[in-house]
């Protein structure tokens, strides 16, 4: 480009060329006071456009200038569709070359968001040629548009999203789309929440189809569906005619390629009413490593304990409890796991876990375990409506029991921390006797509102933790030994987050403290105490009051930070 006036150029074969449709018209009856200027202006431009002809970037092969373009382009996942931005295309107005390599290069052209409007749409197919498409389109796409232009390059099209939120006015477009067979399309992404998607996937249709995600869709279960199916994921669909659990199990079964399985609102519609499977049938799929499972807790509760979960990966299960059975099966974290009735720890993954989370708080009730980063697990109750604060003793007592076969290092727990008593905290410390990490996140009671943010110290905890016993020592001899000691002796960490200051409880942390270290605890590494101070001078008070005597008793302090 020419600067300052808009002149294209570039070198091709180290010559300089420029367009000539911004020159000055020449008038045949004679020379003007412009065409005088003419000439030392065209010899100027003419000297900028050899200039920038032999800069270095114009050296450049066009295979690497083509690399360093494709950066601009907007990264996309299989099923989230890219960035509408074409910021990328205001590289073409640079110079000739650079606009020839782009419009030449079909990887610019692949991914294809469709608007209101399909002028990019039909710019963009053209230029792909035969190279593999994806389309995804939006809302506001009018789909009747959309549909001869996607019959005619249906063989090159590898991608295919339609929006989730569609008027049922188009309704017929939808289903017009989803006849067109599509001999390349290895990922689907389909359903209308607006509407209730009752025509047939016809699996043949998409003989390549790696990838699927269903929403609001009436379906069949069918082994070819599930053949060669490395992503799955049904929202709220429904099969065209209920099947026992069993059924259901027979054609998972034929996912031997997944990787992905996320079922949420599937079971409760697909299964028949009642149905159980007896036995000790399990489903193996052995390439499975994201596992979803959100349904009804009744449900999760006969298909899970059915199907091998993944020892490597992610597993997600979020059970929705009956509200008038909170006391019984529907409140209880083992039946949303595969269990024996009374021994919860035979679940491989939790006894491997090291670190954990605990949130039993307003409508949040869910623990997540981690194994070392090989394996996640988060499970959690979800209901509407229900506020949770007043489970929290319970929750933290089935906790300790669900996990007692792990030996847990890191421990982070939420919620009304000062509802828990001593006896619960007492077996929570025992069980996980080497921890190295505590987190308690005080909340406030939901019956407060969510503006009251700060809420009571968790007095209990830090006694539990100072308690001295008489125990087993540390002797060479055979254990029997007995000595002073204390809960969780190895714990290095000790975080107490969003509470009310007062002196009263920073007087529980030293006395706890000062006990752990006659107890032959090990000294901390960090203590935070996360407190709300009324002001300013009510902070330095503390600091002046606590800071000496807290620095004396562990490596480092926050100094209430």
């Amino acid at each position: 480009m020419v600067p300052g006036t808009g002149l294209l150029t570039t070198s091709l074969g180290g010559a300089a060329i420029s367009s000539s449709s911004h020159l000055p018209h020449h008038d045949s009856k004679g020379p003007t006071h412009s065409s005088m200027q003419s000439g030392p202006r065209l010899g100027a431009l003419a000297t900028r456009a050899s200039w920038n002809a032999n800069l270095p970037i114009h050296k450049l092969p066009a295979e690497l200038l083509l690399e360093i373009f494709k950066y601009f382009i907007p990264r996309t996942t299989t099923l989230l569709p890219p960035s509408s931005s074409l910021f990328w295309i205001k590289l073409t107005g640079v110079c000739r070359l650079w606009h020839d390599l782009i419009h030449s290069a079909t990887y610019f052209w692949r991914d294809i968001v469709v608007g209101e409007s399909t002028s990019f749409l039909d710019i963009a197919l053209p230029r792909a040629r035969q190279a593999p498409v994806g389309l995804w389109v939006q809302r506001s796409a009018s789909l009747g548009a959309i549909t001869p232009r996607l019959q005619e390059h249906a063989g090159h099209v590898t991608q295919l999203s339609l929006p989730s939120m569609v008027p049922a006015t188009q309704q017929r477009a939808y289903d017009d789309i989803l006849e067109i067979p599509l001999p390349s399309l290895t990922t689907l992404s389909a359903g209308s929440y607006e509407f209730h998607v009752t025509c047939q996937l016809h699996d043949n249709f998409y003989p390549q189809l790696r990838r699927l995600w269903l929403r609001n869709f009436s379906l069949s279960w069918a082994p070819s569906l599930l053949a060669n199916l490395r992503y799955l994921q049904l929202n709220d669909c429904l099969l065209h005619d209920p099947l026992p659990l069993s059924a259901i199990l027979d054609v998972l079964e034929q996912g031997q390629h997944l990787e992905v399985l996320t079922l949420q609102g599937f079971l409760v519609n697909a299964c028949q009413s009642g149905s159980v499977v007896g036995g000790e049938r399990i489903v193996v799929l052995p390439k499975l490593k994201d596992l979803c499972v959100w349904e009804p807790v009744d449900c999760i509760d006969q298909f899970i304990k059915h199907v091998r979960l993944p020892e490597h990966g992610y597993i997600n299960i979020i059970g929705t409890p009956h509200v008038d059975d909170m006391d019984g099966l529907s409140a209880t974290y083992t039946s949303l796991l595969p269990h024996n009735r009374g021994e919860p720890s035979d679940v491989r993954f939790l006894k491997a876990a090291r670190e954990a989370e605990l949130t039993v708080w307003d409508e949040l009730n869910t623990f997540t375990l981690g194994a070392y980063g090989s394996l996640e697990v988060r499970v959690s109750f979800e209901s509407e409506d229900t506020q949770w604060d007043w489970w929290i003793d319970e929750g933290i007592s089935q906790f300790a029991v669900l996990l007692s076969g792990a030996s847990l290092v890191s421990l982070t727990l939420t919620g009304v921390l000062d509802r828990v008593a001593l006896g619960t905290w007492n077996a929570l410390l025992e069980t996980f006797h080497g921890l190295q990490e505590l987190t308690l996140q005080a909340r406030p009671s939901a019956v407060y509102g969510h503006d009251y943010a700060f809420a009571d110290f968790p007095d209990e905890a830090l006694l539990s933790l100072g308690e001295r016993r008489i125990g087993p020592g540390d002797g060479d001899g055979d254990g029997s030994e007995l000595g002073i000691s204390v809960r969780c002796p190895k714990l290095k960490r000790l975080v107490v987050s969003n509470w009310e200051y007062c002196p009263e409880a920073v007087d529980i942390v030293l006395a706890n403290l000062q006990s752990r270290a006659q107890g032959s605890a090990e000294r901390l590494e960090a203590l935070s105490l996360d407190a709300k101070f009324e002001d300013a001078e009510e902070r330095e008070e503390a600091r002046a009051r606590y800071s000496a005597a807290l620095d004396a008793l562990v490596d480092h302090f926050d100094h209430f930070c």
